[in-house]
């Protein structure tokens, strides 16, 4: 079982303007914000102690890992297992921590979660997207 703290950073709450997501039907890109690289760091942190051995490495992709590039707000994270054939519990431990199994994807090999998390300021339901491979 995951137990997993909700630290943050003061950093990341300098302002009450949204940080991350935008409404699913949306297409909207913003200004880089330099807040984006402590959040990752924070779900990077949250997914080690959630996963612990079973993950073999973590990398933030997409536009937000890019700095000074406009961005739709979703951190995108791409997460190493050694298999893709993870347990029921795997799903669990994540889902105790916030993210969303998200198992109709359609690109083959890969597993999708999504997480949304109310203690981030943001726009819509979405904080970012675990792609695991």
């Amino acid at each position: 079982m995951c137990v997993v703290s909700k630290e943050t950073s003061s950093n990341i709450r300098e302002s009450n303007e949204p940080v991350l997501g935008v409404p699913r039907t949306d297409v909207r890109l913003v200004s880089h914000d330099p807040r984006w690289v402590e959040l990752y760091r924070v779900a990077v942190k949250e997914l080690s102690v959630c996963l612990g051995s079973r993950i073999t490495g973590v990398e933030h992709i997409g536009s937000t890992a890019i700095p000074d590039l406009e961005a739709k707000p979703i951190i995108d994270i791409m997460v190493g297992v050694a298999s893709l054939n993870v347990s029921d519990e795997f799903i669990a431990d994540l889902e105790r921590i916030g993210y969303e199994h998200r198992n109709s994807d359609t690109v083959i090999g890969r597993l999708f979660f999504a997480f949304s998390a109310p203690s981030v300021p943001q726009i819509g339901d979405r904080f970012g997207k675990v792609n695991y491979r």
